[in-house]
Order: C-alpha cells, then sequence, then structure tokens
C-alpha cells in the first residue's frame, strides 16, 4: 500500500459551523452554510504554531510562570494559524473579514466556536481522503 496516501498533512478540509446548543448547521443572510477552512496536525501551519508557543516558553526560561490564560492565548493562536478560509462569519451584525486577527478575535470571543475547530483540526480523519 502506497502509505503517501494517507498524508493528513496536505490539504485542507472545510468545517462546517453548527449552533453550539441545537447542532444545527448555522447559516448567513443568504441561506449559505456558515463554515471555516482549517488544516489539521499534521499540518506545517500547526507544527509551527506549536513550535512558536514553546520557543516562547522557552525563552522565558524555568523561573518564569505560565499561566492558564498564556496558556489559552497560546491555544488560541494554534488553531487560528490552522484557520485558512471562512465563509459567513459576522460578529456584531457585520460580515467579519477573513484575518488571522479576525479568527483570533472570534474564537476568544466566542468560546464554543474555538472548541468546534479545535475538535476538527484535531481529528486526523477529517483531512484524509476517502
Amino acid at each position: 500500500m502506497d502509505l503517501s496516501t494517507l498524508d493528513a498533512g496536505a490539504e485542507g478540509a472545510v468545517m462546517t459551523v453548527r449552533h453550539p446548543g441545537t447542532d444545527e448547521t448555522l447559516k448567513d443572510a443568504a441561506g449559505n452554510p456558515v463554515t471555516l477552512t482549517l488544516v489539521g496536525t499534521d499540518h506545517a501551519a500547526y507544527k509551527k504554531a506549536q513550535r512558536q508557543a514553546i520557543d516562547r516558553r522557552l525563552a522565558k526560561g524555568n523561573r518564569a510562570k505560565t499561566t492558564a490564560a498564556a496558556l489559552d492565548e497560546d491555544n488560541i493562536t494554534t488553531i487560528a494559524c490552522c484557520t485558512t478560509a471562512w465563509s459567513g462569519v459576522g460578529l456584531g451584525g457585520d460580515d467579519l473579514p477573513f484575518s488571522l486577527e479576525n479568527v483570533k478575535l472570534a474564537y476568544e470571543r466566542l468560546p464554543w466556536l474555538f472548541e468546534q475547530a479545535n475538535q476538527f483540526v484535531g481529528d486526523r480523519a477529517n483531512f484524509l481522503k476517502a
């Protein structure tokens, strides 16, 4: 078997955003599903973000205390770096243009959205071709 056909790090996958209470597909004003395009834990973007977070901690030395807030920020940044596009995302009544800063903003303000993206990124099966 050619194991390269099981390379989960090569491409992204589209995740449909679901309502955190009802699990229904969220839709934009035009009736299209709200989606995030994500890459998984095998992708270079994930690995780079993880290494940068570790390097920041190591650079502070062993006397620096790691806080829960810092770990949360690192986790949000990592998953934001794995988010390569989105469709139909809005905050405060306006469409939110896709950018790394806006992705971080959305994940910080909407923990349930971060949780959905984080779970999707962590499931290698989402990135393997059937």
